[in-house]
């Protein structure tokens, strides 16, 4: 979901280039570090992460290109040496994206990105079953699409794409390392000025490695097949809907639970008033698991936001409230496939409030406070957890 500040359209011109600074300072203070259902563990952080940003506009196309270094540190020696931590830790994160726009009216859009990080889970895990991590991580991803016009509305073309993820050390994790590659078809049409549906159909196919667990195989491959439709399209009130749904097949070499079925999301946002808005997605997908080897878990989400710009004010408002179900489709099984424990349910509540202070364009500053649980039917994997945050941000957003 998007932050309660839009990005600046303007930047420091620097030749033919913008450029666009920024940085962002947090504080955050947590009653549960680690996400555990026993013996909690307190902490505080602090993170500064500057954001150098550069963008090429050029006729039609553009050229971006944004590094993002981060330096994280938790307080206290308890936390550090009790727990394990390192004093410091620090991340990258590296954004490239292109779209290139030819005479015809044929495009190529490209986007990739690096990332060397450690806590942030949701980058390899968009599902939410890993909750923490404290072994450096490192993930690529780069995919291109190009497409060529035909006629006034239709347009056909191809997509590719490739994922990376390799973990420094051996893990716990059932999937250590992750690489695949895939491509497909696309096919494009405009209804109207406001409206656009596209067909995708994509096969990739890629390998996942592991440490070694009892008699099961350190690599498997797998193959994972779709059929996706894509809707977008403005609303009244300055909405935007998206709509995709599509069937998706996962089919793996080893022991395994393969899927197939249908998967999708739903993204809106509309305006309540001239100074509110209200954004929701709702979304089902199925997901690689680091749970259970060769296998799956199916993942569905609802998440709503609202946010309120107080009149006369430069002071904003918003709230969140998700809810997430990841069902599994097999029991517990240890080593040697003896089944050890039940088919594993979780169900995640999270919400968020906060208040926003814009100073200027340029410097602004939130509070914010988000509380989460996850209850399961493995009682180990139960916690409950708060994390108060305090955020001031400076540059370009």
């Amino acid at each position: 979901m998007e932050g309660p500040y839009a990005a600046s359209a303007d930047g420091i011109p620097m030749g033919k280039w913008l450029f666009f600074p920024s940085v962002e300072a947090v504080w955050q203070n947590e009653n549960n570090l680690f996400l555990t259902r026993d013996d909690p563990v307190a902490a505080s952080s602090y993170a500064v992460r500057p954001r150098l940003m550069w963008e090429l506009p050029f006729r039609e196309s553009t050229f971006r290109l944004a590094y993002s270094p981060l330096v994280r540190e938790f307080f206290g020696r308890e936390v550090r040496q009790g727990q394990g931590l390192d004093d410091r830790y620090y991340s990258h994160f590296v954004d490239l994206g292109t779209k290139l726009v030819f005479s015809n009216q044929a495009t190529v859009d490209f986007r990739g990105e690096y990332v060397v990080d450690t806590f942030e889970t949701n980058t390899f895990d968009a599902g939410g079953e890993v909750v923490f991590n404290d072994n450096e991580y490192r993930k690529g991803h780069a995919e291109i699409e190009g497409l060529m016009p035909v006629g006034a509305r239709q347009g056909f073309g191809l997509y590719g794409a490739y994922d990376r993820l390799e973990f420094g050390e051996a893990s716990n994790a059932v999937f250590r390392d992750y690489d695949r590659t895939g491509g497909g078809l696309v096919y494009a049409y405009k209804v109207s000025p406001l409206s656009r549906l596209k067909l995708n159909l994509i096969l990739e196919t890629g390998t996942q490695e592991r440490p070694p667990v009892g008699s099961l195989p350190v690599q498997d491959d797998f193959e994972n097949r779709s059929v996706r439709v894509t809707w977008q399209s403005a609303t009244a009130r300055d909405g935007q809907l998206e709509a995709k749904v599509g069937y998706q097949s996962w089919d793996f070499s080893g022991p395994s639970s393969d899927f197939s079925g249908l998967t999708g999301e739903l993204r809106y946002s509309l305006r309540l008033g001239s100074r509110s808005k209200l954004a929701a997605v709702l979304s089902r997908s199925a997901l690689p698991s680091f749970f259970n080897a060769s296998s799956h878990y199916v993942s569905s989400n609802l998440e709503a936001r609202w946010q309120k710009e107080r009149a006369g004010s430069r002071l904003i408002y918003f709230v969140v409230a998700g809810y997430r179900q990841n069902d599994y489709p097999e029991p517990l099984t240890d080593s040697s496939g003896v089944v050890v424990g039940p088919r594993r349910e979780d169900r995640v509540l999270r919400s968020e409030a906060g208040v926003g202070y814009r100073i200027n364009e340029s410097f602004q500053g939130e509070v914010r406070y988000r509380r989460e649980q996850r209850d399961s039917n493995l009682e180990a994997l139960e916690y409950r957890a708060g994390r108060l945050m305090l955020q001031l941000s400076f540059g370009w957003f």
